[in-house]
């Protein structure tokens, strides 16, 4: 009976030292690269009525790149509260090269359309020029601040 006991006892411990040196793949986790910043809304009285809310975009190649997959878009899983005068976006996004970071808009009782672009970082709505302006998420500088979204509804048409 004692043998049976210390056994059970050996087997028990052998069996937490295997379990201790197992790694356990815990998933994708929480990314702690990101780009943030706010979104420079229109005058809001202006708003068109089929204009329901906006999300943010960022893409690792540029607008015109022929071959632009899922893998190269990082997409924000909520709406921007468009009740603030200036709403902050925080999008997590892997370490890479972003070419184009911008708000994309969804029209009322419609799906997403991801290619409908309400405004872009380095966009200028006065002159309606843009300057290109790369995002370089790194382990050094995982997160970019400062990345604001210059919106204008003569982006939105029906």
């Amino acid at each position: 009976m004692r043998k049976r006991v210390v056994l059970r006892y050996f087997m028990f411990l052998f069996i937490l030292l295997f379990l201790t040196q197992c790694e356990i793949d815990h998933g994708l986790g929480v990314s702690t690269s990101r780009i943030r910043g706010h979104v420079v809304l229109p005058d809001m009285s202006l708003r068109p009525d089929y204009f329901e809310s906006v999300r943010i975009v960022a893409l690792t190649k540029t607008l015109d790149a022929e071959d632009i997959s899922l893998s190269d878009v990082v997409i924000s899983n909520s709406s921007v509260d468009l009740s603030d005068p200036r709403p902050a976006y925080d999008l997590p996004a892997p370490l890479s090269k972003y070419e184009f970071v911008g708000a994309v808009w969804k029209k009322k009782d419609e799906a997403w359309d991801y290619t409908r672009i309400f405004g872009f970082y380095g966009f200028d709505p006065d002159s309606f020029k843009f300057t290109v302006e790369p995002i370089y998420l790194t382990k050094e500088h995982p997160i970019a601040e400062g990345i604001d979204i210059v919106c204008d509804w003569i982006l939105v048409s029906p």
